[in-house]
């Protein structure tokens, strides 16, 4: 059939579905007068569209539709045109879908109803707290990393005073012989953990360097190794028996484990079934063991070296060395307390009272000493349960001292921030955290380096 032929046109071979396809987009167009000055004649002829040439989609395509009574038209459909023609298409789909009544003839336009803000405000309500909690969740995960990287730089710092002296410092311990007042681990490593500087200022040969005989060297500094991000207590919490406003010093959110115990020796009344923990002192209310890897008076001077790898007899991987204390106790009043281990009695510096290892710690035979203040800083011994927060009182179960005086805190519980548990260093460095859901036996177990018990 050419194009322009008056006679009467044979019926032709249905096309294929593109082409069919291709016909009847130019069939609506023209019907809807979209393109009025370039439409193309579409014929329907017999049921079947005869379209004579054509390209691929996208590209410029020409064509004859014609009519089953005669008379053919040619036109060229460029690309622009068929993109033109769907926007138009799209347009009035769109209006006719949402009802976009100011877009009619004869309807003036309007704003939003009452109901329709309210519905965007309740969208948007529920999109922000769908979004709220994972925000919280995400700056928790920082913190928390943050939280292991200090573990991790103290952990190493244990190890490079291992590695310098042949083992690690004692929880607590004296710098000289017959010192009243001793120094914690935290002063021991500091030239391991980049505070070399502070190491050397501190007065380390004083009787009291870990009270009142370095606070002007410590106060007011801050040590962001010793806090944990997620910690709701300030780092300037610290009771002000020997600094006055607006001096400070720091506590921190860490504290050595020295071992395990409920102050029964026996291997049935223990925390560990079938081990009897026997290295233990009693002051007060509390307990002080020497059944883990840091333990009171563990590096001595002029007595040697106690603590060492040589001693973690259940595996290093198995046996704590450092745990947080990094959130308030809670008094039966209801009340936030800082009954915590973590130097918030006297701060980061300070170590304890007393010579000797559990069970043999012994008051200082220093003229002047004062019995009945053998005492750990900085140090607990393991005997409640982790994140055991709620329902204490002043003066018991070795938290805190009757009189208002904060030195008996042996066995406040390991807390933290973070949800379901507490982050701890273990004694090969590593960090692990610890589940709200652990029971005591196996805690105390993870904290006694040699009961040679498997830990689960």
């Amino acid at each position: 059939m050419g194009c322009g032929s008056s006679s009467t046109p044979s019926p032709p071979a249905r096309l294929s579905a593109h082409a069919e396809q291709r016909c009847m987009l130019l069939f609506a167009e023209s019907s809807a007068s979209i393109l009025p000055e370039t439409s193309i004649g579409v014929a329907w002829q017999s049921g079947y569209f005869d379209w004579i040439a054509g390209d691929s989609i996208g590209n410029s395509v020409r064509g004859d539709c014609c009519w089953n009574t005669g008379g053919c038209q040619r036109n060229f459909l460029s690309g622009y045109q068929i993109m033109k023609g769907f926007l138009a298409i799209w347009s009035i789909l769109m209006k006719t879908l949402f009802l976009d009544k100011a877009a009619m003839p004869g309807r003036r336009r309007r704003g939003f109803t009452l109901i329709e803000l309210l519905v965007v405000i309740a969208i948007i309500g529920v999109l922000v707290g769908l979004l709220l909690p994972a925000v919280q969740a995400a700056r928790e995960a920082a913190r928390r990393i943050h939280c292991v990287n200090n573990l991790k730089q103290l952990g190493l710092g244990l190890h490079n005073h291992h590695e310098a002296k042949g083992g690690f410092p004692g929880s607590v311990g004296a710098t000289k012989p017959g010192q009243r007042a001793t120094v914690s681990w935290i002063a021991r490593i500091l030239p391991y953990t980049e505070y070399t500087t502070l190491y050397d200022s501190i007065p380390f040969s004083n009787d009291y360097t870990g009270t009142s005989g370095a606070i002007n060297v410590v106060k007011n500094i801050a040590l962001p190794t010793l806090l944990c991000p997620s910690s709701p207590i300030s780092s300037e919490s610290v009771n002000k028996t020997y600094v006055t406003d607006p001096d400070w010093v720091q506590g921190a959110s860490y504290v050595a484990v020295s071992g395990a115990s409920n102050g029964n020796q026996t291997t049935t009344g223990g925390l560990i079934p079938g081990f009897a923990e026997t290295r233990i002192n009693q002051m007060g209310s509390a307990y002080i063991a020497a059944g883990g890897v840091l333990f009171a008076n563990g590096e001595r001077p002029n007595v040697g070296q106690k603590s060492s790898l040589r001693i973690v007899t259940d595996g290093t991987s198995k046996t704590l060395m450092l745990g947080e204390q990094s959130d308030f106790l809670i008094d039966t009043s209801g009340n936030e307390q800082t009954w915590l281990s973590g130097g918030y009695c006297l701060g980061w510096l300070a170590g304890g009272w007393g010579e000797g290892t559990p069970p043999s710690i012994s008051y200082s035979t220093v003229s002047g000493w004062t019995p009945g203040y053998v005492s750990t800083q900085n140090a607990t011994t393991i005997r409640w349960n982790i994140n055991q927060k709620s329902g204490w009182t002043g003066a018991s179960g070795g938290v805190q001292a009757s009189g208002g005086m904060c030195y008996i805190q042996d066995n406040a519980p390991l807390t933290s921030a973070h949800p379901g548990g507490v982050l701890a260093c273990m004694a090969d460095g590593s960090v692990q955290f610890l589940d709200n859901t652990i029971t005591l036996d196996v805690l105390a177990r993870l904290a006694t380096r040699d009961d040679g018990q498997v830990t689960p």
